[in-house]
């Protein structure tokens, strides 16, 4: 219930582009040696959330949602493009306030497979609702816990019963 600042939403979806690195992993092959590469883009302001599309009803959403599944130029590894946001609105906002995501609105979140799997969904959002409730700002620690971690420990779980 209520609504999101859109710019605070912003902040805190830059605070985790910058606190999780894989987020931020540029992946690309090297025709020198023929070996796949990666690094850390630093640069700042990584992210922009996409322009609002309106929807009518549930039929345009799945077909939103169907577009975004298939889009082949939403992620792009080369350039560290690993995660796409945006804003679709049900209703046409009547004063033009698009500062906020209202009740009515649906916030589109994706995640190319080589950054996030499913697993990772719940750290971005436990993080993603932290940093926005508490309006963090980034400072940088390179001693928190990357995703990798995380997959790192997962893969030394004995899984067998």
């Amino acid at each position: 219930q209520g609504s999101i600042s859109i710019n605070r939403l912003l902040e805190a979806i830059e605070y985790i582009l910058n606190k999780h690195k894989i987020l931020r992993t540029v992946i690309s092959f090297n025709n020198d040696n023929g070996i796949l590469e990666q690094h850390i883009d630093n640069r700042r302001h990584i992210f922009q959330l996409v322009s609002n599309q309106t929807l009518k009803n549930e039929n345009e959403l799945q077909d939103i949602l169907y577009q975004t599944i298939i889009n082949p130029n939403l992620f792009d590894l080369t350039t560290g493009r690993v995660f796409h946001c945006e804003v679709l609105r049900q209703e046409i906002i009547s004063n033009n306030d698009n500062r906020f995501i209202t009740d009515s609105d649906i916030l589109l979140i994706a995640f190319h497979h080589a950054a996030i799997d499913r697993s990772a969904y719940q750290i971005f959002l436990n993080d993603l609702c932290f940093a926005y409730s508490a309006n963090v700002q980034w400072t940088d620690d390179e001693d928190l816990l990357q995703y990798i971690d995380y997959s790192v420990h997962e893969r030394l779980i004995d899984m067998k019963p």
